[in-house]
């Protein structure tokens, strides 16, 4: 049911290998939603080595610079191609990506081949009236969209580059540095869960120190051991 990536400006890039397992899990069509010179920008593709160079090289380019959404497609309602590929605006220069099922649909015969999540993206784009409304300062309206998000995930960025989650929580990259809406990007990593940060020390009831360990299939391994053996550095440090 796709997933979503979300690396925010001071965190680490996503690595090849989390890439492509983001896009074998999900290879109906690829998007990436940043903000440069001051508006939010779209790039999208079909291929997978032809969508790993247009984020690669934007984010080495605009490192440190912009928030980027990554959105992976499959595809459960609507047809397989660009037109369906997230992100969608939602009004006045805002784009929403989902990860799930809304089982939303329109009795429209113009939009019975769109998306469930082109649909709402359409919705909410209603509530922005005038060129100065924002439905993300409407409380009623942010409710209504947490409240569809049964088991899914919705991530808006706004006209200032600014990034919104709505729905449950999603999955955490080691050292808790980007952002999934499902553990696709990190199958790889064997794990399901995070325990502790790489900036506070947290001891269990063994005498782990969490911050410096990962749980993985049942055994405890340093981060050191965890991360070069993926060729990722682990010390907080040289991710800034």
């Amino acid at each position: 049911m796709c997933v979503i990536i979300h690396q925010p400006k001071d965190k680490r890039q996503v690595t090849y290998e989390e890439f492509e397992s983001s896009w074998q899990s999900n290879p109906h069509g690829f998007w990436l939603i940043y903000f440069n010179n001051n508006k939010v920008c779209i790039e999208k593709s079909m291929r997978m080595k032809e969508a790993w160079a247009i984020y690669n090289n934007l984010a080495s380019e605009l490192e440190w610079e912009t928030d980027f959404i990554l959105h992976f497609r499959y595809s459960t309602h609507g047809s397989i191609g660009l037109d369906n590929c997230h992100p969608f605006p939602c009004g006045n220069g805002k784009y929403l990506v989902h990860n799930g099922v809304l089982g939303y649909n329109s009795t429209r015969k113009w939009e019975e081949d769109f998306s469930d999540t082109k649909l709402l993206a359409l919705t909410l784009e209603k509530f922005d009236v005038s060129p100065n409304d924002n439905w993300l300062d409407n409380q009623v309206v942010c409710d209504f969209v947490n409240s569809i998000c049964t088991w899914d995930k919705i991530l808006v960025m706004d006209n200032d580059g600014q990034v919104y989650r709505f729905g449950k929580e999603g999955i955490e990259s080691p050292c808790g540095q980007l952002w999934a809406s499902n553990d696709s990007p990190f199958d790889m990593y064997g794990y399901h869960k995070f325990y502790g940060s790489c900036n506070n020390v947290e001891i269990d009831e063994e005498g782990h120190d969490l911050s410096q360990w990962f749980y993985e299939d049942g055994v405890w391994i340093t981060n050191e051991q965890y991360c070069n053996r993926y060729g990722i550095p682990y010390k907080a440090s040289e991710w800034e």
